[in-house]
């Protein structure tokens, strides 16, 4: 069994144009809660990404997925060692985009 490891980086570049300074953060999206499930991961199963987001018309899982529904909260794939690498999340609305990083690390026994 090969076992994945999950860590969560959080990007946030304030002086990029993409991203709000910190006094402009009410109306942008907001990234509450990013994991998958389950974890560990097992390749060759199915895991989901979960996800809670706040004031998004749009959520994307690149490399995986773009524009999805932000209400769904959930995405599901078969962990293959192709698909599994580092995750970007993308909220966006009218006032930007915030963005979050899953890193996959790959252990095995």
């Amino acid at each position: 069994m090969v076992v994945v490891v999950i860590v969560v980086i959080s990007v946030l570049a304030m002086n990029s144009p993409r991203y709000p300074a910190p006094d402009q953060t009410d109306g942008w999206p907001a990234i509450l809660r990013l994991r998958f499930d389950p974890e560990p991961i097992a390749i060759g199963e199915d895991v989901t990404v979960l996800w809670d987001v706040r004031r998004a018309d749009s959520v994307s899982i690149l490399p995986l997925v773009e524009n999805v529904d932000p209400a769904l909260g959930r995405y599901t794939l078969i962990a293959t060692w192709e698909v599994f690498e580092d995750f970007t999340i993308i909220v966006a609305n009218e006032h930007g985009e915030t963005t979050r990083t899953l890193r996959v690390n790959r252990d095995s026994p």
